[in-house]
């Protein structure tokens, strides 16, 4: 089962069995690791992100490390990237039917993570760094599939090879976070895990971090299995934004990660100079102070009875702040360029949504990338999951995908548009089946509505009626006006000895 991802600050390229272009990426993805982890991860690692100056003291660096302020625009960024990505939820099509409702999805990898909880994770790794590897294996002590994750960090090795006329991979090492318990204490240990292919056949082993760099050779390898056969693949996938394969490719936070941490070693100059610089310090010439204290305050008067002395206050008037100022505004321009748009406030006037489309097309592009690479390698992960249970020969023969969203930007159609919509579809100028799609399309639908469902309610609905009025309580039933016409209204008459002439009638009536 897997254990807690590490980030440790060091990088293990020293050990033979690094990958040789890892060192070359370590530096990106421990940037964009760190500064997307926030402030207090950027701080931690102290001279890494905030050089300290040659005749600076330890006391003096913590004190402008401590008034620097990190802006965390990466994070900020990463956040509304997946955010577009995940805006509807990816629709999975599974052998045991709804998603939802199967115990598996609900916990994949036997630490309490949904599947949409899963597909977030690789999602913010794909936007962020690029890079992110899921290892599908099975638990026969709680005889299931489980999936475990890792980052571009703790992806040390991998090789590729041929075997049976395709290109499979050969070679995976990853790094966990092992935590051990000793009495009351816990401690946390690096630990490797290796997968190789070899003869046919997958063999894996795991070993505890060592000070000498063949500590896995002791390890011993054992066949991973599956009904009582061995694996001719290795069970991982990667997880890229620009390719597929276990290539290293481009971790597309670095730009604006690089500039957030600029920015903060802008913040540091800049909060220094404020606090040495900001503050007027009193100054006095001519004054003999050796027989009295000057004391400042605003109930306190400082005379002397000499003629050439003179008080004030030294206040800063130069330009060097602005300049930093101006850097750091610079600085934010930059970042919003490459992607941090949420830096600023939003336009208080309405936009239309082609403005919109057209002025996020670039950021569109590069998460239609994404999620197109997204659909394919979580769409093979899901594969794997049914297959360790299933009985299908390969895991691509298990009917089993997963779709990530491609609609970035919310489309509602407003109501001229729908207006037009109905009018055309009443005038027998569009089909049901178009009109449909182009309601769907605007969103009026929600997203797992189909046209079948939709003529089925129409079907199944009753018809409209009127809705009654409730009876006055104090209305004898019988007397209910709503069983008669109603009665003509009772002619006025024309001249009082007519009116007179009625009123005789009506009493003999009644008397009678």
């Amino acid at each position: 089962m897997s254990l807690a991802n590490s980030i440790t600050g060091s990088t293990p390229a020293s050990f033979s069995f690094v990958h040789p272009d890892y060192g070359c990426a370590w530096e990106e993805w421990k940037t964009v690791e760190d500064v997307c982890a926030g402030t207090t991860w950027v701080k931690r690692e102290s001279t890494r992100y905030l050089p300290k100056l040659g005749e600076q003291s330890d006391d003096v660096y913590r004190a402008v490390r401590k008034r620097a302020v990190f802006c965390n625009a990466s994070r900020r960024t990463m956040v509304a990237l997946c955010g577009l990505v995940m805006r509807k939820p990816p629709v999975l099509t599974i052998p045991d039917g709804e998603a939802a409702t199967q115990p598996l999805m609900r916990d994949v990898t036997m630490t309490g993570m949904s599947v949409q909880q899963y597909i977030r994770t690789v999602s913010d790794a794909a936007v962020s760094t690029g890079r992110m590897v899921t290892v599908i294996d099975y638990s026969a002590e709680q005889m299931r599939p489980y999936v475990a994750t890792y980052k571009a960090l703790d992806v040390l090795n991998w090789s590729t090879g041929q075997h049976e006329g395709h290109r499979v991979l050969a070679l995976l090492i990853v790094r966990e976070c092992e935590e051990v318990l000793e009495g009351f204490v816990v401690k946390k240990q690096d630990r490797f895990r290796s997968y190789r292919l070899v003869n046919g056949q997958v063999l894996y082993k795991t070993w505890a971090a060592g000070d000498a760099d063949n500590s896995h050779a002791d390890a011993p390898e054992k066949p991973m299995m599956r009904r009582g056969k061995p694996l001719t693949r290795i069970p991982a996938v990667f997880h890229n934004a620009n390719h597929l394969g276990p290539e290293i490719g481009e971790a597309p936070l670095y730009d604006i990660a690089e500039i957030n941490v600029a920015h903060y070693r802008g913040s540091a100059d800049l909060e220094n100079g404020r606090h040495f610089a900001g503050l007027p310090t009193p100054w006095a010439t001519g004054v003999d102070d050796s027989n009295q204290t000057l004391t400042l305050g605003t109930t306190k008067m400082l005379t002397t009875e000499k003629p050439d002395a003179k008080f004030g206050f030294l206040e800063f008037t130069g330009t060097g702040l602005g300049e930093i100022t101006k850097g750091q505004e610079e600085k934010e321009r930059q970042m919003a360029v490459l992607g941090a748009r949420l830096l600023f406030d939003a336009k208080k006037d309405a936009e239309s949504f082609e403005t919109v489309r057209l002025r996020a097309a670039s950021e569109n592009a590069a998460l239609s990338n994404i999620a197109g690479h997204l659909t394919v390698t979580l769409t093979e992960v899901l594969q794997w999951f049914y297959w360790w249970q299933g009985t299908a020969a390969m895991p691509t023969d298990v009917l089993a995908t997963v779709v990530m969203n491609m609609d970035f930007i919310d489309t509602t159609i407003d109501g001229t548009t729908l207006a037009a919509y109905v009018s055309a579809f009443q005038q027998n100028a569009i089909s049901f089946e178009t009109f449909f799609n182009l309601l769907k399309k605007g969103e009026v639908y929600p997203d797992d509505w189909d046209m079948d469902r939709e003529a089925a309610a129409i079907t199944q609905r009753p018809p409209a009626t009127m809705p009654t009025l409730p009876l006055d309580p104090n209305l004898d039933p019988e007397d209910d006006p709503g069983d008669d016409p109603p009665a003509d209204p009772p002619a006025k008459p024309a001249t009082k000895k007519a009116a007179t002439k009625m009123a005789a009638k009506k009493a003999a009536k009644k008397a009678a």
